[in-house]
């Protein structure tokens, strides 16, 4: 998804649900983090805003994306923020990569099926945050060095969106 349609989501997801002017706003952004290949390659986007709403866009090499919207607790989402900034999400690298002349990290990022590097945001008010990790694996031993915090806001963000309604 491109950057000028992503800040179009997120600003009408910012929008619905500015009606109290005292409110915080929040959104979490969770992109990618798997490989991609196959028949027909895909990417996909979830979007969370702080009212509980969740966009699921899944976007296709040859066919049409799909979305797919679901609700969360607010309570839920307003946790795994308070979860973010208490495990230093805030204060992550911005991009953890392949370690120069590792060529077996070297060797699964540049080949194919390409890594869909995993990226996570979270929009705070009006600061950004964000971390990518360009081959990503949920395993003992990753390729790549990244915090291992990260695992876990995966997986809690996995496990709100599976939950969600």
């Amino acid at each position: 998804m491109n950057k000028s349609l992503m800040f179009l989501i997120i600003s009408l997801l910012l929008m619905t649900t500015c009606s109290d002017p005292n409110k915080e706003t929040f959104t979490i952004i969770y992109k990618g983090g798997w490989y991609g290949g196959g028949v027909n390659p895909s990417i996909t986007e979830t979007i969370i805003d702080n009212s509980g709403k969740i966009v699921i866009t899944t976007d296709y090499l040859y066919t049409d994306s799909k979305v797919i919207e679901k609700q969360a607790l607010e309570s839920e989402i307003e946790d795994l923020r308070q979860f973010m900034i208490n495990s230093k999400f805030v204060d992550l690298v911005t991009i953890y990569d392949c370690t120069p002349g590792d060529s077996i990290c070297e060797n699964v990022r540049d080949h194919y099926p390409p890594p869909n590097p995993l990226t996570v945001e979270l929009i705070d008010n009006n600061n950004s945050y964000s971390t990518t990790v360009r081959v990503f694996q949920c395993t003992e031993v990753p390729i790549i060095d990244y915090p291992v915090i990260l695992d876990s806001i995966v997986y809690r963000i996995h496990e709100i969106v599976n939950e969600s309604y």
